[in-house]
């Protein structure tokens, strides 16, 4: 981010402490979610419903239950999407009755992926699909065992289940690696891939293993992962982390690099949608549906229905820049795109650019150090959205500490309302040996604008003595 005048130092990195279950499976049901969770409770030991949402005419949108102290959430999305056993739940039962009488229950009009008998690795275990779709593998447990959501890494993530594994206990907190058991050269899949492990994310406890069977099936968002954020700090690391390489989409959905779907939401967002005052919760409802990211902001103001609502940071009136360098538009792409490059010219008059890492990729990231005269410094970071080669360049942009985790612009003392992740698009044309360069910055405070276009301008008199 440029601006004029950065003379802050750097805060420290403030964690707010979330709800106690960071991650709630969210199973997407076409219709039938208040009948799964109530057959659920009325078949699985410590099994108890929690709460429904109401839904348009009566009807139930949504459904949350526990199973064994895990949440659940089931939701009434429409057909779309569909269950696959790529995500299915380890459920530990502690004697041989309750083990067969839940197969029983479970696999009424269902459909069994492995029998239920004594394997290698368990003395009783049975791997079913049940009647709605949803794929449980059970097994005889020790006493307070807890359920354990696995993912089966088949098809083209084959293989990719260690580095799953390692790149999820990378952005949550409070999570480590347990058992790895790995296939050897006596097993038909390859050596060294993963036969079982397990591993916590937020204290939660996970499985996942490889398979390389020909399996009919994959990650679906049919089973997503809904990850509760109390701040949009926590929205916007979680987004920026998990989307890395992967995919964003509406309402708060993503789908990352291995296939896997997540929902970054705040828990308040439930609470909006469920509010008894229907004209709140359709405001609500309304202002999601435009959104990728959720932007707590712009939901409070749809439910207090605020007059002076601006929306999106997306529809804030965008910085504009337009410069010709007569240069060939090869040698400004490169100023832009190569860290020694970037290195030269990055930051306003008298501020310095000591480090610059660029992956120059869709999903890849940048991060910047800009230094003052009195050696302060400030680190920017972003992820590449789009990247047309001397054409075009798309990123997000945001504050950042030396490791390139988000932080408030008020860590840094920053003037203004700053949004902790604004919007570069850069586009390029060539005409008659020169470069036609316009840079649009979007999200940024209405009364940063004039000095935020002072630190671009300067910026780019150095870009244009540089690339001379």
């Amino acid at each position: 981010m440029e601006t004029e005048n950065q003379t802050a130092t750097l805060g420290d990195k403030k964690q707010p402490i979330a709800n106690k279950q960071r991650i709630t499976p969210f199973l997407w049901f076409d219709g039938k979610a208040e009948e799964a969770a109530d057959f659920y409770s009325s078949v699985i030991k410590n099994c108890t419903m929690l709460s429904t949402m109401p839904g348009p005419g009566g009807s139930v949108m949504s459904a949350t239950f526990q199973i064994n102290g895990q949440e659940f959430i089931a939701f009434n999305g429409g057909p779309m999407f569909k269950f696959s056993p790529a995500i299915s739940f380890f459920l530990p039962c502690q004697t041989e009755q309750e083990i067969d009488a839940l197969w029983a229950e479970l696999s009424l009009g269902g459909k069994v992926l492995m029998a239920l008998d004594k394997y290698p690795f368990s003395e009783k275990y049975g791997w079913i699909e049940d009647k709605f779709g949803i794929s449980w593998q059970l097994l005889l447990g020790e006493p307070g065992q807890k359920i354990s959501p696995s993912f089966l890494f088949a098809g083209q993530h084959h293989g990719k289940a260690e580095e799953a594994i390692h790149f999820y206990t990378s952005i949550f907190q409070n999570s480590d690696i347990g058992q790895i058991e790995r296939y050897s050269e006596e097993d038909n899949d390859p050596t060294g891939t993963i036969m079982y492990a397990s591993f916590t994310l937020a204290g939660q406890e996970f499985a996942a293993m490889d398979s390389a069977m020909d399996h009919a099936f994959n990650f679906t968002p049919g089973i997503s992962l809904f990850v509760k954020c109390e701040t949009q700090l926590e929205i916007d690391q979680f987004w920026n982390s998990l989307s890395e390489a992967g995919k964003t989409n509406r309402c708060g959905w993503l789908e990352d690099k291995f296939g896997v779907s997540w929902q970054i939401v705040p828990p308040v967002l439930g609470e909006m949608l469920s509010d008894p005052n229907r004209e709140k919760a359709k405001r609500v409802m309304d202002a999601m549906l435009k959104m990728d990211k959720i932007i707590l902001k712009d939901l409070e103001q749809a439910y207090n229905n605020d007059s002076e609502i601006i929306g999106s940071e997306n529809d804030q009136k965008p910085l504009v820049i337009n410069r010709i360098f007569n240069l060939p538009l090869s040698k400004v792409w490169q100023a832009w795109t190569e860290s020694e490059s970037i290195k030269k010219w990055w930051g306003p008059k008298d501020i310095t650019c000591p480090y610059a890492f660029i992956d120059l990729k869709e999903g890849g990231k940048y991060l910047s150090c800009m230094l003052s005269p009195n050696g302060d410094e400030f680190w920017t970071t972003g992820v590449y959205k789009e990247i047309v080669i001397n054409k075009k360049l798309v990123c997000t942009d945001s504050f950042s500490d030396k490791n390139g985790n988000v932080v408030p612009a008020s860590d840094y003392k920053m003037p203004g309302n700053w949004p902790l992740e604004s919007f570069l698009t850069v586009t390029f044309e060539e005409t008659e040996g020169k470069t036609e360069m316009q840079l649009q910055h979007q999200g940024l405070p209405p009364e940063m604008l004039d000095d935020c276009k002072i630190g671009w301008e300067q910026s780019f008199d150095k870009l244009d003595e540089y690339v001379k």
